[in-house]
């Protein structure tokens, strides 16, 4: 009995995969075809120079404060003298603490957005290319498992990124 639920299941299995068509994509690939993307990318790094400068300015000053702190404690200076280097230091450690969190959010937020319109370039050509070549699924192409592409079948894989590439230097 069990060679008969065996054989109608492998049937099955088979008969699946051979109906699937997986496409794959690399999208990094794609946008770096795009000659919007790599100005983005310039104008990103820029803003992210000018931040970072900003966050390394603010950490040097608290480097400074540390060391006049410790080198008032290595001095034996007063301890009203020490307490205020000490509340200075504190501060400045916020300030530098609460400033890279906020820049670093703002970053986040800003490339975000800034990949929202590329995003949606590229998937509105996933979409027509999908439908013309009758591929069922599109995928990452660096997250297919190996024990997936061999039950699908190596054959029922397609790269589409430079389809992709194609149809977006169309428009």
């Amino acid at each position: 009995m069990k060679k008969y639920i065996i054989i109608p299941l492998l049937l099955i299995t088979v008969s699946l995969s051979a109906q699937i068509k997986v496409g794959l994509i690399e999208p990094e690939k794609a946008m770096n075809h795009m000659p919007e993307y790599q100005e983005l990318i310039q104008r990103f790094k820029q803003l992210s120079t000018v931040r970072m400068k900003e966050l390394d300015s603010l950490e040097a000053m608290v480097v400074e404060k540390n060391a006049a702190l410790q080198k008032a404690v290595n001095e034996n200076k007063s301890q009203e003298v020490i307490t205020s280097l000490n509340s200075e230091l504190e501060t400045f450690t916020e300030v530098f603490q609460i400033k890279r969190s906020n820049y670093l959010q703002e970053l986040g937020q800003r490339e975000a957005q800034l990949l929202q319109s590329f995003n949606l370039k590229i998937e509105g050509s996933i979409e027509q290319i999908a439908l013309e070549e009758g591929i069922n699924i599109v995928m990452r192409a660096d997250h297919i498992d190996e024990g997936f592409r061999r039950h699908i079948g190596k054959e029922n894989f397609i790269d589409i990124t430079d389809l992709i590439i194609e149809r977006i230097a169309e428009k």
